[in-house]
């Protein structure tokens, strides 16, 4: 599974964001646990760059769009 990362600066009411996309991060994995396809959680190992420079998010196995609105410290380098 292929999960792409973003730094977004459009509004979040605005439709078409490309424009506003930067700072993109692909990340490659697999889902260890179930997971919704409308309130998703996964955790990430990451190290560089930081997590928090990241708050959009597209995955391609669901065909979808998210905001990133919590990111947490699991335990070493896990998000």
């Amino acid at each position: 599974m292929q999960i792409d990362l973003f730094t977004c600066t459009a509004e979040r009411n605005r439709v078409n964001k490309s424009d506003h996309l930067t700072n993109r991060f692909a990340l490659d994995g697999t889902l260890k646990k179930p997971t919704s396809v409308t309130h998703v959680v996964i955790e990430v190992e990451k190290t560089n760059p930081t997590m928090y420079d990241y708050n959009y998010m597209y995955i391609d196995e669901f065909k979808r769009w998210y905001f990133i609105d919590d990111i947490r410290s699991v335990k070493n380098n896990i998000w």
